[in-house]
């Protein structure tokens, strides 16, 4: 099981799924929900305009640390190639989800991305990278509503790699982006939206489903109608 950091509250989690990336519930679930509702609202504004919001009072405005390389010391293995993992400004989606279309069914998702159909009670979908994703946990998907419609996509980082030097990085290439303006609910959880309301979220969680207790970050972006 794990805890959720959410809007500075600590949810504690039981472990629903089978294997190391067990990790839904229903208070996740509910999260979910709660901000794909507040997130959706419509504006009329064409989906292409995806900056940063400038004018939201509760943001702030930050710049990642001078010398600070997006993508991390890959060459040394130590890091997940940051810059490919999250794709470059304009490309809204991170890349191992970008045959994957907003509403898709788990039959739908599973056509293009193995795995996508194995779907928890609360609607999620752990997945492992094929071919193994170095310093990537793995993969979650989130279906919401009774049809079960994806909304959510995640990307969840080894905990071995939980560190301020890694926030650092994942927080330089989040801002590399999505821009420098983004909205903080915690010190560990920082939401960007963008002009459709679409939102894209860095965050910590901890997981209970290994020997010890742990943390991991993650990324989650939420689907967007073309």
């Amino acid at each position: 099981m794990r805890v959720v950091r959410a809007l500075g509250w600590l949810v504690l989690t039981s472990s629903l799924a089978a294997g190391p990336l067990a990790c839904s519930d229903k208070a996740k679930k509910d999260r979910s929900s709660r901000s794909d509702d507040d997130d959706r609202k419509k504006d009329d504004k064409k989906k292409d305009n995806r900056s940063a919001a400038p004018n939201d009072s509760a943001a702030i405005s930050v710049t990642a640390s001078p010398g600070t390389s997006a993508s991390g010391p890959v060459a040394s293995g130590t890091y997940p190639d940051i810059d490919q993992l999250i794709g470059p400004k304009g490309q809204w989606l991170p890349t191992p989800f970008l045959k994957l279309k907003h509403a898709m069914t788990p039959a739908q998702a599973a056509l293009v991305m193995p795995g996508a159909d194995k779907v928890s009670e609360f609607g999620f979908a752990q997945i492992k990278p094929q071919g193994g994703q170095p310093g990537v946990r793995g993969y979650e998907l989130t279906y919401l509503g009774a049809k079960e419609k994806l909304a959510f996509v995640e990307i969840q980082f080894e905990p071995a790699l939980t560190s301020e030097a890694f926030w650092s990085v994942l927080l330089a290439a989040m801002t590399k982006k999505h821009g420098t303006t983004y909205k903080t609910s915690s010190p560990r959880e920082l939401k960007w939206t963008a002009g459709d309301f679409s939102t894209a979220t860095l965050r910590e969680e901890e997981v209970f489903d290994t020997p010890a207790q742990q943390s991991i970050y993650v990324i989650s972006v939420m689907t967007t109608e073309e």
